[in-house]
């Protein structure tokens, strides 16, 4: 997937060479709030992991109210266990799994009239640094059972509230993964994860843009 991130370094820094474009640079961060979705193993429910999310975005204006936006980030994903347990009518917690990413989401920013409220979407381009399964004081590491590269559909809305020149940016993204991220040789019963298993969750960030070029 090389060529993924050849082209997202490509459009951040064209603008760079068009000087009479409109473009921006700024930096955001939040959190992630996500869970799995798949077929998990007889009595084990998943629930809801939130890890953060910070990194910087690269915009050129493609029209009026429409901007092409590349924002290379750090995102952690992940999810915790609840394992029903024989005699018990309390589920005993189990195992969590966090997961580290290289992102590169690949979004079409639409503002508003108003120039105070947007709506984004486009898709994100993931790549494993690490994949750690804890289940109390141990730690297995899981990056090589793990697919390394994952694919998913980002949606959202957002508030601008402009400080002069720059603006700041508030934001709910909805992403969801469109490829499995389990390995190929997972076995059922290898833990207490599904055997196939996507990511899926909310993003709340809160980003600084500041305008270069133009007029």
């Amino acid at each position: 997937m090389r060529w993924i991130l050849v082209l997202a370094a490509a459009l951040v820094l064209t603008p760079i060479s068009v000087t009479a474009a409109e473009w921006r640079l700024g930096l955001q961060g939040g959190i992630n709030s996500s869970g799995l979705s798949g077929d998990s193993p007889s009595g084990v429910s998943v629930g809801k992991r939130t890890g953060p999310v910070a990194g910087l975005i690269g915009e050129i204006r493609l029209g009026e109210d429409v901007w092409l936006s590349v924002q290379p980030m750090y995102l952690q994903r992940g999810t915790t266990t609840k394992i029903t347990v024989s005699g018990q009518t309390e589920k005993l917690k189990g195992p969590s799994l966090t997961l580290d990413y290289l992102a590169v989401p690949i979004l079409a920013r639409i503002v508003s009239g108003n120039g105070r409220t947007y709506v984004m979407g486009g898709v994100n381009a993931s790549f494993l640094m690490d994949a750690q399964l804890q289940d109390g004081s141990t730690t297995e590491d899981l990056s090589s059972d793990l697919n390394s590269f994952d694919l998913a559909a980002d949606f959202g809305f957002g508030l601008m509230v402009p400080l002069g020149r720059p603006t700041l940016t508030f934001e709910i993204r909805y992403e969801q993964s469109i490829l499995n991220l389990a390995g190929e040789d997972r076995q059922e019963g290898d833990d207490v994860l599904p055997v196939r298993f996507r990511s899926a969750g909310f993003q709340f960030m809160a980003g600084f843009l500041w305008p270069l070029g133009g007029k």
